[in-house]
């Protein structure tokens, strides 16, 4: 049967199609293959603009919080703060922390920064059995 087959780590069609003679490919990224150190930058969004990378780092000064490796200013006053830690627990604990103060008597809005590059696959998965057809 011809359609799509999606390859990653097992073969789980996700959509076929009859009118097709030959089946189409979709190699999805797991998150393995994700890297590792974009689990460690925190957005901090729409911060009032009188605010200055000392109040960042102020705002992160707490117990247990990891070390900072850097403080970045981006267009529409949104700080991306890197840190030395890929623990998903530690990010969600500095966003539960940051979520739970005010700057200027505004809560603060942060969020882990989600991977929008992912690098495709060098070689197809170990269970990749190549085209039906072919």
């Amino acid at each position: 049967e011809a359609g799509v087959l999606s390859v990653d780590g097992d073969s789980t069609p996700v959509a076929s199609s009859s009118t097709s003679e030959k089946t189409t490919v979709v190699i999805e990224p797991s998150l393995a293959q994700q890297p590792k150190d974009e689990a460690n930058i925190i957005l901090i969004r729409d911060m009032p603009e009188s605010a200055q990378e000392e109040d960042i780092r102020k705002l992160l000064d707490f117990e247990k919080c990891p070390p900072i490796k850097s403080v970045h200013l981006d267009v529409g006053n949104h700080w991306f703060v890197a840190f030395d830690s890929t623990s998903r627990n530690d990010m969600l604990d500095i966003i539960l922390k940051l979520k739970q103060q005010t700057f200027q008597g505004e809560s603060i809005k942060a969020r882990l920064k989600t991977s929008a590059t992912i690098s495709p696959p060098t070689s197809p998965p170990p269970n990749y059995k190549g085209s039906r057809n072919g």
